[in-house]
């Protein structure tokens, strides 16, 4: 599940200016974080799977399964797997 998966990113940008009077070169490199944002990860999963992305369904069932971006259900996971892919979780233990 992409969730589980993604760590966050730094991207690294260089920008170089030539002047061309003596070729002189001037590098500079600028780091940009982008953050691992898991309850945004959920609601685009969640979209994705609306919109008939079945990937994006088991990545909700997966974000429900661990508690990745929201509130951990087992419950709200099994009712997604038998709705969406009409298949039982078998899970040992329930939370609800």
């Amino acid at each position: 599940a992409g969730a589980l998966l993604h760590q966050g990113v730094v991207t690294t940008t260089t920008n170089t200016a030539i002047h061309n009077n003596n070729n002189n070169r001037n590098e500079t490199k600028e780091s940009v974080v982008i953050p691992k944002d898991q309850a945004k990860a959920f609601a685009l999963y969640q979209h994705a799977g609306e919109l008939g992305s079945t990937e994006g369904w088991r990545n909700v069932i997966a974000c429900y399964l661990t508690g990745e971006g929201v509130t951990q259900s087992n419950a709200m996971a099994k009712y997604i797997a038998k709705t969406v892919f009409q298949q039982d979780l078998n899970l040992e233990e329930d939370d609800d």
